[in-house]
């Protein structure tokens, strides 16, 4: 009977332990792609030197625009802003 207890009493401590190992976990922010009423598009990727870049369609005027977001002075910097139809080969 007291070899039930103690095994019992294991499973429930670790049990215990992997519920707060999942609620107190950090889980990283980020957002793949994004789409707003199909006039806007958003998608994130990782750029150099540890920074990150987003990518902006606007689908109702023809633009996309980049930017980095720069982890050295915290800041988003414009990088392109340019007609959506050069990221595809241009006029055809």
């Amino acid at each position: 009977m007291r070899s039930e207890k103690v095994g019992i009493s294991i499973l429930s401590v670790s049990a215990v332990v992997l519920f707060l190992a999942c609620v107190f976990m950090s889980k990283p922010a980020g957002a793949e792609v994004s789409v707003k009423d199909r006039d806007y598009m958003m998608a994130t990727y990782p750029s150099n030197n540890a920074s990150d870049a987003i990518y902006i369609a606007d689908t109702r005027n023809g633009l996309f625009a980049v930017f980095v977001w720069d982890n050295t002075t915290r800041s988003l910097q414009p990088i392109a802003v340019r007609p959506l139809s050069d990221a595809f080969g241009g006029k055809r």
